[in-house]
């Protein structure tokens, strides 16, 4: 009885998130987990943002950002792109967003609001080397690869005997 009020909390919290038009930014996230996670990866320039009717079923102040896609690292086949950007103060608000600017984008594939919709982006500043492009193209080059290190300090196999 006392594990049914967690399980309960846990579900409502899975089921509010499954049923969220728009995914929330994810921080703390490597750049190769959120490639995997997500639908659409590229980096663009800004070419336009535009508000969104709030009758599309978006939060109030949610914006459309088309980008002129510079390099593509998964699922983005046309020469411009568009994503719908929450005003969430988590990613610096899509009022952070200007026209001109270069961004990669990390999206996902709204099939209730048919569009895509970002959930991770990281500004591309011309004067200073990016990281996570870098281990964006990696990740294409197919050069990237995990490790475990550690130390065994007992195992299965000596308590047995």
């Amino acid at each position: 009885m006392k594990f049914v009020l967690p399980l309960l909390l846990i579900f409502t919290a899975l089921t509010i998130n499954s049923f969220a038009s728009c995914p929330q930014p994810e921080f703390g996230v490597p750049p190769c987990a959120a490639w995997t996670r997500a639908d659409a990866v590229f980096s663009g320039k800004v070419l336009k943002v535009e508000s969104v009717p709030k009758e599309e079923g978006f939060s109030e102040g949610a914006k459309k950002i088309r980008f002129q896609v510079l390099e593509n690292f998964k699922g983005v086949d046309n020469p411009t792109f568009a994503v719908v950007a929450n005003p969430s103060t988590e990613t610096g608000g899509v009022n952070v967003i200007k026209k001109g600017e270069t961004w990669i984008i990390y999206a996902r594939n709204d099939i209730v609001g048919k569009s895509f919709t970002e959930f991770r982006r990281v500004k591309i500043d011309s004067k200073t080397p990016n990281a996570e492009l870098e281990t964006l193209k990696n990740i294409i080059a197919g050069k990237t690869s995990s490790a475990i290190t550690g130390q065994i300090t007992s195992s299965a196999a000596s308590a047995a005997d």
